[in-house]
Order: structure tokens, then C-alpha cells, then sequence
């Protein structure tokens, strides 16, 4: 019976940390193992406990943090859409110039065309 009532404490207390509870109180009193087992819980529980406030602290800070990026990197595309629009408009531009000198250069050689030139001999 003596050992009956710990163990019992110990199996609540590995059933509780189970189901995510790391805030019930472990009570161990004694030297015997069992007491020692329970210690040894109460600091699994403490160190669990640890753990995940930390996993929740970087999570915060990464969902915090992650929506910044999130922006910045929408931003940085948004910019280089633009930039592209801009050079595609700025291609359309050049290729219509480049159209436009060879109508014009078509039309110098037909107007050069009339000229005739004597060969001058030395």
C-alpha cells in the first residue's frame, strides 16, 4: 500500500504531461525511489515545460517576423513587375524606331538612286 499511492501520483502525472498539462504540480516528498522517480518527472515536466515556451516564443517571433518578409518580398516583386513593364514598353519603343530607320533609310536609297556618278580616273 505504501508504494501503491505514489505510483499512482507518478502514473497521473505521466498521463497529464501526455496530454499537454505542464502546469499540475508534481508533489514529491521522501527518499525512497519513488519519490526519486517522481522528482525526476517534476523536472522532465519543468524542462517540457521550457521547451515549449520556447518553440512558442520562436514561432511568435517567426510568424511576427515572417509576415514582414512576406511584405518585403511582395513589394520586391511588385518593383520588378514594374521594371519589366517598363523595359517590354521600352523594346516596343526601340523596335518601332528601328522600323522607322529602315523606312527611312529605304527611302534615302531610292532618292539617291537618281543621282548617276562618272568615274573620275586618276
Amino acid at each position: 500500500m505504501v508504494i501503491v499511492q505514489p505510483m499512482n501520483q507518478a502514473i497521473a502525472a505521466v498521463d497529464r504531461i501526455k496530454d499537454g498539462d505542464l502546469a499540475q504540480a508534481i508533489e514529491a516528498e521522501g527518499q525512497d525511489e519513488t519519490a526519486k522517480l517522481l522528482r525526476a518527472m517534476r523536472d522532465m515536466q519543468a524542462s517540457l515545460s521550457r521547451v515549449v515556451t520556447a518553440v512558442r516564443v520562436n514561432a511568435d517571433c517567426v510568424a511576427t517576423q515572417g509576415g514582414a518578409v512576406v511584405s518585403q518580398v511582395g513589394q520586391a516583386v511588385a518593383q520588378m513587375d514594374q521594371v519589366t513593364q517598363q523595359n517590354a514598353a521600352l523594346v516596343e519603343e526601340s523596335a518601332a524606331a528601328a522600323e522607322s530607320l529602315k523606312l527611312q533609310a529605304g527611302q534615302r536609297v531610292e532618292a539617291v538612286a537618281v543621282f548617276k556618278l562618272r568615274r573620275i580616273s586618276a
